[in-house]
């Protein structure tokens, strides 16, 4: 049967995140690395590139040339999902660690997420319909956002920056029969479309799984590793998984491979439990999370960006994928949130001109090992007025400070419990 002629289910996407031994550079994937999001994944990649035209009595005299490769974007939507054992970390808590830096952890009480300088990259990897890999290398957070309502699922959004995509596909093999085994590299030949090489299915250091031309496997003992591929020509080197021996025949095709992915089954949780807390600027988290200070909010969203610096997308190193490495500069915390108006609600406008800064909260979630909490002790604020189905409302815009907070743990805090 060989590679199917069908269209690929982009729903039908596995994402995975890696932390990477060497920024930039693939790293094998673990079940374990599996990683549940709301939206496939859009791994892409563009490039930088210089026009130039001489003059001369042709039209068309232009001529155009790759400086280097774009840094990639991209988000990571995801639903939060807490343990639901209070002190056991949540199904998203290795890419929280991504997003805020630190993760502490209180046995049986909570988990706290806070920020610190993150100077690790990860990689991001997702196989589309089993047939088509996506990875980006050299990645990091550089923003995320929180949006909550009264209605829905609690979700969060990461917001990505990578060095490298690559990418891996199905490709049929060609030539002579090649016996392979997990002694040496082993030299096979495809057969690419027109104008293609074998770099552009594969990558060094990635698996693959091959079948034959009834779709049985032929490497039965483990995946294949791909030690190097040419750029020029259809040939690529393999070698077989430890204790795996097979033959590579002309009816075969090549498929990249990921371990089928180890997910959570913790479950998420609705917003219908959401609660703003609103109490005088550098009240704790202890004080702040408290029936007084309950306050009605219609909506809240809330921002973060890392505002990384980016020096080496500059620097000239021959090689058209700028280094994985990036500067943190200073963490901004913005947001907002909404409220209809009642007359008790009135004096909100002439408090906030006096207080200028205030504690927010937000908690989601009211059983044990499922709350999550947002923690502001110190955020300036701004209102305005606002309509909202007839109603007289106001929107409250706040930025976070750092108030008489003497660490970056003490100025912010994402708390499970």
């Amino acid at each position: 049967m060989a590679i199917p002629d069908r269209y690929l289910r982009l729903r039908s996407s596995q994402p995975y995140i890696t932390t990477e031994s060497t920024a930039g550079s693939y790293v094998a994937v673990s079940a374990s690395d599996g990683f549940t999001t709301t939206e496939p994944l859009a791994l892409s990649q563009t490039f930088n590139t210089s026009d130039i035209s001489e003059v001369g009595t042709r039209l068309l005299q232009n001529r155009s040339f790759v400086n280097y490769a774009e840094r990639a974007t991209f988000d990571i939507p995801f639903l939060v999902k807490p343990s639901g054992t209070a002190g056991t970390a949540p199904a998203e808590s290795t890419l929280l660690q991504k997003v805020f830096g630190t993760l502490t952890t209180s046995a049986g009480v909570s988990n706290t997420y806070s920020f610190s300088r993150v100077s690790d990259t990860f990689q991001t990897a997702q196989l589309v319909d089993t047939y088509k890999l996506y990875v980006a290398n050299g990645t990091i957070v550089e923003g995320f956002s929180v949006d909550i309502t009264r209605d829905g699922v609690f979700t969060m959004n990461a917001n990505c920056r990578a060095s490298r995509i690559r990418y891996s596909g199905p490709a049929p093999v060609t030539g002579a029969d090649v016996s392979v085994d997990d002694l040496a590299n082993y030299t096979i030949t495809l057969d690419p479309a027109t104008n293609a090489v074998s770099g552009d299915y594969f990558f060094a250091g990635q698996l693959v799984d091959i079948f034959d031309a009834t779709d049985t496997q032929v490497n039965t003992g483990g995946p294949v590793s791909v030690v190097s591929v040419s750029t020029s020509a259809a040939t690529m080197q393999i070698i077989a998984d430890t204790g795996d021996s097979f033959t590579v025949s002309a009816t075969d095709y090549l498929v990249p491979y990921l371990p089928a992915a180890t997910l959570s089954t913790y479950e998420p949780i609705a917003t219908s439990a959401a609660q703003v807390y609103l109490a005088a600027q550098n009240t704790a988290a202890g004080s702040l999370i408290a029936s007084a200070n309950e306050f009605l909010a219609t909506g809240f969203s809330m921002s973060v960006s890392k505002n990384l610096g980016d020096p080496g997308l500059a620097e000239m190193t021959g090689d058209k994928y700028p280094a994985a490495a990036y500067v943190s500069n200073d963490i901004t915390v913005t947001g907002s949130f909404d409220f209809v108006m009642r007359p008790a609600q009135a004096y909100r406008f002439e408090q906030f001109a006096r207080l200028e800064q205030i504690a927010i909260g937000v908690q989601v979630g009211d059983t044990a090992g499922s709350i999550v909490q947002i923690i502001i002790p110190s955020a300036r604020v701004s209102i305005s007025g606002t309509e909202q189905d007839g109603a007289a409302a106001a929107s409250v815009d706040f930025a976070l400070t750092q108030g008489s907070s003497a660490t970056d743990a003490a100025a912010f805090s994402l708390i499970y419990k």
